[in-house]
């Protein structure tokens, strides 16, 4: 009972936690390159070039075009606002914390501890007054590279070269948010994943 009413706390905290995120979200100006994707994204949606992105009419090839297409979307529900780039990320969070709930459970087989990984995660202070609401790459990214883990482990776990290949394909997605850098942080996830399995079990 009481592991119960424990679980409860923790589901509590993390639904607080991303309440946190909310207030004012909509008020609070531009930070870092915030501005930049929104640019780009509504240059790309006015011109209606969804595969060249450009800043002020020049092509733009710092960064491939997976975000922006994803603030696009949601431009088409929300209209043009800091709010319209910033929920990308919003959702991308509460898609991570579920995504982590599963892998930990997973890898713990344990309720309990699978919802502290997700607490633990949003309550970092990069994610809580930072990443965790602006309308940068990394939250996107590392959904795609956490679920992409997933994938891999229920691949491996179960036997189905189906979830393996799921697995590689979203990771191969990942590659049209940040590049190359993409594929290194995903092989320094994987290396996480084979220490934990050689050397704990």
């Amino acid at each position: 009972m009481g592991k119960f009413l424990n679980r409860k706390v923790l589901t509590l905290l993390i639904l607080m936690s991303l309440v946190s995120l909310l207030p004012n979200i909509n008020n609070y100006q531009f930070r870092g390159e915030e501005a930049l994707r929104t640019m780009v994204a509504y240059e790309m949606d006015k011109m209606s070039n969804y595969i060249q992105p450009t800043l002020l009419g020049e092509p733009y090839y710092n960064k491939p075009p997976l975000f922006n297409w994803l603030i696009i979307v949601s431009s088409k529900l929300i209209p043009w606002s800091e709010l319209t780039s910033r929920s990308v990320t919003l959702i991308a969070l509460i898609l991570i914390l579920l995504v982590t709930y599963i892998l930990a459970f997973n890898i713990l087989n344990d309720r309990f501890a699978a919802l502290m990984s997700a607490l633990i995660f949003i309550s970092f202070s990069d994610i809580l007054f930072w990443y965790g609401y602006l309308a940068e790459i990394d939250i996107t990214l590392t959904l795609f590279n956490t679920t992409s883990l997933l994938f891999l482990i229920l691949g491996y776990k179960k036997a189905k070269i189906s979830l393996l290949a799921m697995s590689g394909f979203v990771i191969g997605l990942s590659f049209l948010l940040k590049g190359l850098p993409a594929y290194a942080f995903w092989v320094l996830s994987i290396a996480a994943i084979i220490i934990k399995y050689k050397y704990c079990y």
